[in-house]
């Protein structure tokens, strides 16, 4: 769970100047964001023994996708 604990937080860390530099609209980012990396199917399979890592990943999804 260490490694998907760490991609959260790469990408709610990096994400805003990965678009930048690709010059992605908002749009673009949202759609991304929520259909490749912050997709809710990443999550589903986890148990009620991984809530941390389901919230910070809900977190991550509702600043980046809204």
């Amino acid at each position: 769970m260490a490694i998907i604990a760490d991609q959260l937080a790469t990408i709610a860390g990096e994400w805003t100047g990965v678009c930048e530099a690709a010059i992605l609209t908002e749009t673009d980012r949202k759609l991304f964001a929520g259909r490749q990396f912050l997709n809710r199917d990443c999550v589903d399979g986890l148990g009620a023994d991984h809530d941390d890592l389901r919230e910070r990943f809900e977190a991550a999804r509702a600043r980046l996708v809204g």
